[in-house]
């Protein structure tokens, strides 16, 4: 666990009034925006360690900054959204870290772009971590795993911490386009970088 008045990335310096220091919250984001999905950065560097502190490490604070770095990217990329939904966690899976970090950035920039905020997804089985998954591992993994609540014709925000291969995702927008979505978009706090 790190301390509280350390930044969790580097660990060297006092944080500041973002939970950082200023070197660390400097160099933090690199948003990238598409058609229907935006990542604020590359998965390396400082948002790895900071993805990887606020995901494992316990430092929660850091949500509140990631959901504002994402409202603020939402707003660049004028985005027709009605309502804001996060990647849920396996019940299992959320009793043994205590929180689903995908949906506590989700809430914060639903607050912060006053959009609602909806549990629409709920993980219906257990799944292996992705993270030790190749790419077609990971699409049988998740395949069928998700269930919606049912939707008629909004345009959904879909809150993801990393993308590495799209499949989580991709399963998570399929089935919310089955419950009635006309639109899924996808925001992440990082992007995999492939060779």
């Amino acid at each position: 666990m790190y301390l509280l008045l350390t930044c969790p990335v580097c660990r060297a310096a006092r944080s500041g009034p973002q939970g950082l220091c200023s070197h660390c919250a400097a160099s933090l984001f690199m948003p990238q925006i598409a058609a229907f999905e935006l990542s604020l950065g590359p998965y390396s560097g400082a948002l790895e360690r900071a993805i990887k502190a606020y995901k494992f490490g316990q430092v929660r604070r850091l949500g509140e900054l990631f959901g504002s770095a994402l409202a603020d990217t939402l707003q660049a990329s004028s985005w027709p959204l009605d309502v804001i939904c996060a990647v849920p966690l396996h019940p299992l899976r959320y009793m043994q870290r205590g929180f689903n970090q995908s949906a506590l950035v989700a809430r914060t920039a639903a607050k912060r772009s006053r959009l609602p905020y909806r549990p629409l997804l709920a993980r219906v089985r257990t799944t292996r971590q992705q993270a030790r998954l190749g790419a077609v591992e990971r699409q049988g993994n998740v395949a069928g795993a998700f269930r919606s609540a049912p939707l008629a014709g909004e345009r959904v925000l879909l809150v993801d911490d990393v993308m590495t291969s799209g499949a989580t995702v991709t399963e998570c927008a399929l089935t919310l386009f089955a419950a009635g979505a006309s639109r899924v978009y996808v925001a992440t706090l990082a992007r995999a970088q492939h060779p």
